[in-house]
Parts: C-alpha cells; structure tokens; sequence
C-alpha cells in the first residue's frame, strides 16, 4: 500500500546513533568492563568483533526507525485525520454533431462512455451525470460593418442577397464580408435565433474560403 502523502510527513528517528558512534561507544566500556584490554588497535581480533557487532546494530537501527506505512493511517487517526472515502474518476466529455439536426437532441443522462481501448489496456467506462440537449443553432442576422465602432450602417448581408430554408440553413450568391479590399476595423456579427436549449452549449464557427 503507498500513500502519496507520506513523503511530507516527517520521518521519525526513534535511535540517531551512526555505525562509527556506536564503535566508539563500545571503546569507552572497554576499561570498565574489560580492563586488562588495552589494544584498541584496527589489526585486534576483539576490534574486529567489534566493528562486526555495530554494523549489525547499525542495520538494526535502520530497520528500527522506519515504521510501516499502515502504521501512519493509525497515527493521524488518533489526531483526528482521516482519509478520504473513495470517490469515483470524473472527467469532462464533449458531444459534437456530425450532421444537422431540424429539433434539438436530448441526450440523457447514466449514457456510457469510454475511453479507447488498446491492446494492453481495457477501456475505461464513465457514465453522464446529467441530461444534455444539443440545440440547433440558426443565424438570424449577419451583419457588417466597415469599422469596429457601431454605426447606423449596418449591412445584413443575408436577409438582403439570401433565402432562408425551412431547416434554417441559407442559401446564396457568394459575397464579400469586408471592403475590397479589407480595411482595418471592418467586422462583422452574427446574429442566432433565441434558443432556450442552447443553454450551456458549444458553437463552432468554420469558415471557408
């Protein structure tokens, strides 16, 4: 089990002695309980013995001041902290249309979704939280202008030179948006039909040219 928070927390050192500490406090007994020792030599086999003797209890210690992971879940729970309950992944999706739609379309909600699936790994199942409906979208006015500040002069291009279709598309000539040639500040604005279902949606312009 790993816990990413864990590297922040301090890491307790419940025995700081270090292997050559640990050496030298042997030596300091030496007299004490052994006083006819007196060579403190590296070559003395009891130097050797020694030296062995700490380094295992400088792995012993090492082992001593790590304290296992679960451990911590217990410790910050009697500090009153404690973990999350486990929430399910939640991502962003986006519908687009692939083709024109006379009535808005409902999607509704609990609809699957996935993520791709590849050889080594398993698509990922989500599922809509909410309904959405994609409205239709309809121009109701383009119009132009030869400088950013609005005028008086407005040009709509299509109720003058285009017919509208049931299905609200328009059809006409082709016509030039801005001055020939284009001017700085000439724009444009478009116009859509009031539409209470396109509440929250996304409208992608493509221009052609």
């Amino acid at each position: 089990m790993e816990f990413n928070f864990l590297p922040k927390l301090p890491k307790s050192n419940l025995d700081d002695r270090t292997y050559q500490e640990l050496i030298e406090e042997c030596l300091l007994r030496i007299p004490r309980y052994c006083p006819e020792w007196t060579n403190y030599n590296p070559s003395d086999p009891g130097i050797t013995l020694i030296e062995l003797f700490a380094w295992l209890t400088d792995q012993m210690l090492l082992r001593f001041n790590q304290v296992p992971l679960r451990h911590y879940i217990a410790f910050l729970e009697l500090l009153g902290i404690r973990l999350k309950p486990p929430q399910p992944a939640t991502g962003e999706v986006t519908f687009y249309l692939i083709t024109t739609l006379s009535d808005p379309y409902t999607i509704p909600s609990y609809t699957e979704v996935a993520t791709p699936r590849s050889e080594t790994e398993e698509a990922v199942i989500f599922n809509t939280v909410s309904d959405l409906t994609i409205g239709n979208p309809q121009i109701r006015h383009f119009l132009s202008a030869s400088n950013t500040e609005i005028s008086s002069i407005l040009t709509d291009r299509f109720s003058q030179f285009w017919d509208r279709q049931i299905t609200g598309e328009w059809n006409g000539p082709a016509l030039t948006v801005f001055d020939d040639p284009p001017q700085p500040g000439n724009c444009y604005y478009i116009i859509l039909e009031s539409n209470p279902f396109m509440a929250g949606n996304v409208i992608a312009l493509t221009f052609k040219g």
